[in-house]
């Protein structure tokens, strides 16, 4: 007992890691540039969303809008942080603008940046690792987490999708996607990504209504080849009819005798 109260002052500071690299690569004013690619919601839920959701991209920005992340605040690093819960991730708060009317859409919004320099830890922090449905990506230019899993729900099949990637040069969010399906069919399917040239937007597609379609396509040729053919084969038995007749009527021509 003597022994672990001697050494708990020591277990503390072993406990506590040291922050050596964690650092912002943000300023405060900075600006990024967002677009909103994708936005399916549900009719069942907009209201919903309307009413309880403080997301601007759901409620206030349109496919093809964009927005801006403006930089407002950075919370000061310490030299040590608590590994254990991702609560202790220093945050960055950023005002959200939409671009072509400069209306503030929400203020101290979290999630747009992340501090940069200490990817290892920052994994620790969210503890992902090990965690049933989340999936780390780390690349040479991004960092950030995915999350996929499905549940039964009475007779539906609920799946989830989360993805949150972030640049490792500055820590600014590349990209958001957001996708709940019901059996199939989309419920909420968003896309935020950072703004660069040629995104073009991306619509939500009914995969039954492009089968009727396709199924009403086919039934159409298939009528019109059968059509086609049965027409060409009249025209070759009036052809044929037509000849037969002429044959006919030249054969019982009287031969003129002269007389």
């Amino acid at each position: 007992m003597i022994v672990v109260i001697i050494l708990s002052p020591m277990l503390n500071l072993i406990s506590a890691q040291p922050n050596h690299s964690l650092e912002w690569g943000v300023d405060v004013g900075d600006e990024f540039l967002y677009y909103l690619q994708k936005k399916t919601i549900d009719e069942s839920l907009a209201g919903y969303f309307q009413g309880n959701m403080s997301m601007p991209f759901i409620t206030d920005i349109e496919v093809g809008q964009r927005a801006i992340a403006q930089v407002t605040g950075l919370e000061v690093i310490p030299e040590t942080v608590n590994t254990t819960s991702p609560a202790y991730i220093p945050q960055a708060n950023c005002t959200i603008i939409r671009e072509n009317d400069s209306q503030i859409l929400m203020e101290e919004m979290p999630l747009i940046i992340m501090p940069i320099g200490d990817w290892d830890l920052l994994e620790e922090m969210n503890n992902f690792t090990g965690m049933e449905g989340w999936t780390i990506i780390d690349s040479e230019e991004t960092w950030g987490s995915k999350f996929e899993q499905s549940f039964t729900f009475a007779i539906f099949v609920v799946s989830i999708y989360l993805e949150m990637i972030y640049e490792k040069v500055d820590g600014s969010m590349s990209r958001m996607h957001i996708r709940v399906t019901l059996t199939g069919s989309e419920l909420v399917d968003l896309i935020f990504i950072k703004w660069h040239p040629g995104l073009t937007p991306l619509y939500s597609v009914n995969i039954w209504l492009i089968i009727i379609i396709a199924i009403i396509a086919m039934v159409i040729l298939v009528w019109f080849i059968r059509r086609r053919r049965r027409l060409l084969r009249e025209d070759a038995i009036l052809k044929e009819y037509v000849e037969y007749q002429d044959q006919e009527a030249y054969t019982h021509v009287p031969e003129n005798t002269g007389e």
